[in-house]
């Protein structure tokens, strides 16, 4: 099963969906903690140029770390890449065919109609395209 991080728009979402409080006060006197590993994903989400419509994005994945393992043992691995947002209906493709699907982020990350993909790699996804207006 994959990890599925939604990327905030701002740093106070992004604290107040990723932050806990270390209510032992065993590391701190109780300020909100983020893992460094979330961090690290939402410091990489944003510093990614915005990416033009029409450009296919690959699926990216890496497998946890010791640390991660530990702490979410239902995982096998994270996605490294910018995702679609949970709902959106994109385009997707194994590089053969293309189709359009909805992306899921509930008990995990799939999409609606390809929830049997188990490896993302040789995929890709793109923002829907605006629809033609004709000339104006």
């Amino acid at each position: 099963m994959s990890e599925c991080m939604q990327f905030p728009d701002t740093w106070e979402e992004f604290e107040q969906s990723y932050g806990f409080e270390d209510k032992k006060e065993i590391y701190t006197n109780g300020s909100r903690l983020i893992q460094s590993f979330r961090v690290k994903q939402w410091l990489d989400h944003i510093a990614e140029p915005d990416r033009k419509k029409g450009e296919w994005i690959p699926f990216t994945m890496r497998e946890l770390t010791d640390e991660e393992r530990e702490e979410n043992p239902e995982w096998d691995w994270v996605f490294t890449c910018k995702l679609p947002a949970d709902g959106e209906t994109v385009l997707l493709t194994n590089g053969k065919y293309v189709w359009e699907d909805m992306f899921c982020c509930d008990d995990g990350c799939y999409f609606d109609k390809a929830d049997d993909i188990e490896d993302y790699d040789g995929y890709a996804w793109m923002p829907m395209p605006e629809p033609w207006r004709g000339d104006k």
